[in-house]
């Protein structure tokens, strides 16, 4: 009996611990469940108000039939008020006589500069809201009231298409995507002037897809062509491409205080074909009306109804953003130049000037000079012409440009950095059919 019992004794004090273990593990628990009710009392009013915002956001979401619908319902307003103008003046075009009598008055008094009324409202124009798509050209402006002008972007799954890669001459550019684009690397020019590194850059244009489930797009950008190539060569001649052609490329890199050259070659269509093909807003001061006739001829284009030459929509210059670069090769806003074949008054712009000791590159093209006395960074070059950089960048006129120097390259060695890094830019872009509806949420005539 001794025996059992003092080999029991032991129990006691293992199930002492046990349930005290057991009543302290419970009181955590109930501690736990406490601090989460207290939390959720906490903040359970301002989740359901962010919850409560977000359903009522979602909520306020417009579709493109209701957008389509919202444009719909503004022109038949439009219609009604020209058709009630139209009855006023006895057929006359509603525009015509507010801007006759609004002559007639200042004629009488000279000193005023009010401007006109129609109907109360002032400056209104009561122009008839167009039965399709307006034509986009030298002498329309884009109709911003009317017309659904918001792009319907067709549907694009995500995630398809890998990004394009940096791509040099020395693996026959092969690192390509799926589909068949890289960024290629210029290959510079190191014999034609000694010290310096040289490149001919000319502007081309051509289609080129953006996404596997979308038609090839029209983009206007920069090729890099070998040297020597002959400026009469027809554009677009892909033979004598140095590197592959591709939506925001060649990128250039440089090394620090070492000078890069480039002879740059306007070779975009001419005429008409040389237009922009997207909209042009040619009130904007530079991408309408110039100071000249189109016999070169001196015109006032600050009266209303001049008959002064337009601003051809081919213009292009090269301007390195972020450089430290000589005036001559800034590429300002006035130092743009036309293909050698277009024929217009303005073929180049007031401040156009080549670099001194490089060959004169003729019509149609421009020489810069960029020191690169910086240190290592990354920018890029592309257009500043007068009026019109922001469409021209926006069509791709736009390629990096890297400078690097002992630093960096020491970084990379040590395999601190990936080489001169990996190439991510990001835009805000959306697409429309070439050719637009009336309805282009359908796509129906």
């Amino acid at each position: 009996m001794r025996k059992q019992v003092k080999r029991f004794t032991w129990l006691f004090p293992a199930i002492f611990m046990a349930l005290m273990l057991i009543g302290v593990s419970g009181s955590l628990a109930f501690a736990e469940v406490e601090q989460r009710i207290n939390t959720q009392k906490a903040v359970t009013a301002e989740h359901r108000e962010k919850a409560r915002k977000v359903d009522e956001q979602m909520q306020q979401k417009i579709s493109n039939t209701e957008r389509q619908a919202a444009a719909d319902s503004l022109k038949a307003l439009r219609q009604q008020i020209h058709d009630y103008a139209t009855q006023k003046y006895n057929g006359v075009d509603p525009n015509l006589e507010a801007k006759k009598q609004h002559g007639n008055k200042n004629k009488k008094n000279p000193d005023s500069k009010a401007s006109y009324r129609t109907l109360g409202l002032e400056g209104f124009e009561f122009l008839a809201p167009p039965t399709g798509p307006r034509t986009y050209g030298p002498n329309t402006v884009p109709d911003y009231n009317t017309t659904a002008n918001w792009a319907f972007t067709p549907p694009i799954a995500k995630f398809v298409d890998t990004l394009p890669q940096l791509c040099v001459s020395t693996d026959g550019y092969a690192n390509e995507n799926n589909l068949h684009q890289c960024l290629p690397v210029a290959v510079a020019d190191t014999t034609t002037y000694p010290g310096s590194d040289y490149y001919e850059i000319w502007l081309e244009e051509w289609n080129q897809p953006m996404h596997s489930d979308m038609p090839a797009t029209r983009v206007r950008g920069y090729v890099q062509k070998q040297s020597g190539t002959p400026t009469s060569t027809t554009a677009n001649d892909t033979a004598s491409d140095a590197a592959p052609r591709n939506y925001l490329a060649p990128i250039i890199v440089a090394e620090r205080d070492r000078p890069v050259r480039v002879k740059f070659v306007n070779k975009l269509p001419v005429g008409q074909a040389g237009d922009l093909f997207i909209p042009v807003d040619q009130s904007v001061m530079g991408a309408g009306q110039g100071p000249l006739n189109a016999d070169g001829t001196p015109c006032d284009n600050t009266l209303e109804g001049n008959t002064c030459a337009f601003y051809p929509q081919n213009r292009a210059t090269v301007h390195l953003h972020g450089g430290r670069t000589p005036w001559i090769s800034d590429g300002t806003p006035h130092q743009w130049i036309t293909p050698a074949a277009e024929t217009t008054p303005y073929p180049k712009g007031v401040s156009v000037a080549n670099v001194p000791d490089m060959e004169d590159p003729g019509d149609g093209s421009m020489t810069f000079y960029y020191s690169n006395q910086q240190t290592a960074r990354l920018m890029f070059y592309h257009d500043h012409a007068f009026g019109i950089t922001r469409l021209n960048v926006l069509v791709g006129e736009a390629a990096g440009y890297v400078i690097t120097d002992k630093y960096e390259q020491d970084l990379i060695t040590r395999q601190i950095l990936p080489d001169i890094g990996i190439p991510l830019i990001i835009q805000d872009r959306t697409f429309v059919d070439a050719t637009p509806f009336p309805t282009p949420a359908t796509a129906t005539a």
